[in-house]
């Protein structure tokens, strides 16, 4: 299963904006800031970032992370595991919250 996470930039920039103690960056430059750092990531000659065409689009923009994390984990109860058996067994999710960044690693064992 592959999944293309992402938000608004609004969504993104505020989320960054509540987690960062400078006092002296804005809103607005936050918003400034991923805006650019979209327009690189996605304009960059070696692997820019775009969906895959075999990716389901996962956007986040109006959930927590704990619905987030749910969206997934719904969508992986829907593979097909075994022949025809669906995801049952073992699932391990794992968050880890840095100040500015938020990984999310899922492990998947179907029996």
């Amino acid at each position: 299963l592959k999944i293309y996470l992402t938000a608004s930039p609004e969504a993104r920039a505020m989320r960054r904006f509540k987690e960062m103690t400078d006092s002296s960056m804005t809103f607005e430059k936050v918003l400034e800031d991923v805006n650019k750092r979209d327009y690189n990531d996605m304009h960059r000659d070696i692997a820019p970032l775009i969906q895959a065409e075999d990716a389901v689009l996962c956007d986040t923009t109006e959930l927590t992370l704990e619905q987030s994390i749910e969206k997934i984990i719904g969508r992986i109860k829907k593979i097909p595991c075994n022949g025809g058996s669906h995801y049952r067994e073992s699932l391990l999710i794992i968050y880890y919250m840095k100040k500015i960044t938020s990984f999310l690693v899922i492990i998947i064992s179907c029996h």
